[in-house]
């Protein structure tokens, strides 16, 4: 289990380190760059924000736990608003689950090469409304847009009996189980965090890339004082033209795709998924959590 002062991301620089893996850089760097985001949209002031932490939804299932829609937000407020959350829960304060859709953007993970897999430049991006932030989370470089599900669980780690590597597990699983309530039939691929898809999954469209493995759910976490921060980001139905402009996760040759890519017509609506993934998750947690008496 990581200790109280560790901090820890995945996916870390070498997947099988992952118990071991530790970064020194600090999550309030991120939260500086509130503010505006592409396109001018102008963010909700974080007090507002700080107002709200009390009326979170309890959390059926999760002993000391709420779920807040924060609904659409800039990468960078988000940022800002769960360094506050954070804080609060290494306190001793309530556990959430976060449900979001950003603005679009791209995000760059710290590791030396990642920004080398953003392939366009930044004033492309701007032309195309689409913002750049750094982050300290795992992983590689990512992008976020309205229609793509971001779910951050802030959770005590030693509550759930749970170390990094087994709590990403842990979220796969439920994105998986989440998605095979509309029959698609989504996997784990050994040695690459997130969940995948053969080709473009179950009612697929014919002869487009058949049997190629394609990344449904992005996975990129942090803990600090053995509390976690960042999470998933399933594609439900963003657009996917957006996810050109970069090597999602710097893995070139893999592909992308979403709900709306596999179901077409059949694509749940964002709130279904909603409910759906945060029934899941809570169920989920509650076992570990009643498994642990005590804690």
């Amino acid at each position: 289990m990581p200790g109280n002062n560790l901090e820890m991301s995945w996916p870390p620089e070498e997947i099988t380190a992952v118990d071991q893996a530790a970064s020194q850089s600090k999550a309030g760097k991120d939260g500086s760059q509130a503010g505006k985001q592409a396109g001018g949209k102008q963010d909700t002031p974080l007090t507002d924000v700080r107002g709200s932490l009390t009326g979170a939804v309890p959390g059926a299932g999760l002993p000391g736990a709420g779920v807040e829609d924060w609904g659409r937000v800039g990468y960078g407020l988000a940022m800002a608003r769960q360094v506050e959350v954070h804080r609060l829960v290494v306190a001793g304060g309530v556990q959430r689950v976060i449900l979001v859709e950003h603005d679009p953007v791209v995000t760059i993970s710290q590791r030396q090469e990642a920004a080398r897999n953003v392939l366009v430049t930044r004033g492309h991006l701007a032309q195309m409304g689409i913002g750049v932030e750094e982050t300290n989370r795992g992983g590689d470089v990512t992008y976020h847009g309205p229609g793509q599900l971001v779910v951050y669980p802030i959770v005590r780690l030693n509550a759930l009996g749970l170390n990094i590597g087994r709590y990403v597990r842990l979220l796969e699983e439920v994105v998986i189980e989440t998605v095979g309530r509309w029959g698609v039939r989504a996997k784990r691929e050994k040695g690459y965090p997130g969940v995948w898809v053969e080709g473009l999954g179950a009612g697929a469209a014919k002869g487009r890339e058949a049997g190629r493995i394609k990344k449904l759910c992005a996975i990129g976490v942090r803990v600090e004082r053995g509390v976690t921060m960042h999470g998933l980001a399933l594609n439900v139905d963003p657009t996917m033209s957006h996810f050109q402009v970069i090597i999602p996760c710097g893995l070139a040759g893999m592909g992308v795709t979403s709900l709306g890519e596999i179901l077409g017509a059949g694509c749940p609506p964002m709130d279904a998924v909603k409910r759906a993934l945060t029934e899941t998750m809570l169920r989920q947690f509650s076992c570990l959590a009643v498994s642990r008496p005590g804690t």
